[in-house]
């Protein structure tokens, strides 16, 4: 993620400095044109806006290790899946630059911030305001940037990350009992869009996917889930027509009505008047 923003980053005409502590990894960045720091504290310190793209596990010895090279007028930004542990721990560590909570909803592949979803969470009256200058500057860019505290973020991520992931790697182990071939030259649409989840989440690195699962408040959602799937599961198999086809309904109703609740929201909004 890291090189793929310096990349982003590269094209608007900035001029990213970056560094790792896998000398390869970095090798691979130079046909790019992207410049490589001498060290750690090299780059942290000619940098303006040092943004941190390390696993979790990793974190907090990150932090630790840079705050001795931070300095007043600084941005540092982290761009984890999870809010609430790492801005206590930036806060814990860094008393000269302002820190901030970014996560980009993106994966490495991307070549635009055009109508990608990115997350600020700001939690005090500076943040706030470079978070409210830094959504001008990625909206300007063709981001769509919303701003919420680090709690409201990790209990989103739980529904918005950890059980689709969790959904695709039970189909995918599911599915794969069953030929591949097979399953390509029958597909219909729905399992067409499932069999897209499950192969963009099996693709990705196990130890990001298990750090995120690990480290979301995401017990009561699974247990939703759970609970869902165990009585969809009992009205299957008690081939109870009337019963699937008035919950399947209700389903249906409360989007709508929820929909609605939203369209009405936006109506309002949009004639309010400007201040």
């Amino acid at each position: 993620m890291g090189f793929c923003i310096s990349k982003i980053l590269l094209k608007r005409g900035l001029d990213p400095l970056i560094w790792d502590k896998d000398r390869q990894k970095l090798l691979k960045t130079q046909k790019y044109g992207i410049r490589i720091a001498e060290s750690c504290e090299d780059a942290v310190k000619k940098g303006d806006v040092i943004l941190l793209s390390v696993p979790i596990r990793d974190f907090e010895q990150v932090v630790k290790e840079i705050s001795h090279y931070l300095r007043k007028g600084q941005l540092l930004i982290d761009i984890s899946s999870v809010k609430e542990y790492t801005i206590n721990t930036m806060h814990r560590y860094v008393h000269t630059a302002t820190t901030i909570g970014v996560h980009p909803m993106f994966g490495p592949s991307t070549q635009s911030l055009e109508d990608q979803n990115i997350m600020l969470t700001p939690t005090t009256n500076e943040e706030a305001r470079v978070a409210e200058y830094m959504r001008h500057k990625l909206d300007k860019m063709g981001a769509k940037t919303t701003i919420m505290t680090p709690k409201e973020h990790d209990q989103l991520m739980a529904s918005v990350l950890t059980l689709p992931h969790l959904i695709a790697l039970a189909a995918a182990e599911t599915l794969l009992q069953t030929e591949r071939e097979k399953l390509r030259q029958t597909a219909g649409p729905s399992l067409k869009t499932l069999m897209t989840l499950v192969n963009n989440v099996i693709s990705q690195d196990p130890s990001l996917y298990s750090s995120i699962q690990m480290n979301l408040q995401s017990r009561n959602i699974l247990k939703r889930f759970q609970k869902s799937i165990k009585e969809w599961t009992q009205i299957i198999g008690s081939r109870n027509d009337r019963r699937f086809v008035e919950r399947m309904r209700l389903l249906r109703e409360t989007r709508e009505r929820k929909s609605g609740q939203k369209s009405q929201i936006r109506s309002i909004e949009s004639f309010r008047p400007r201040e």
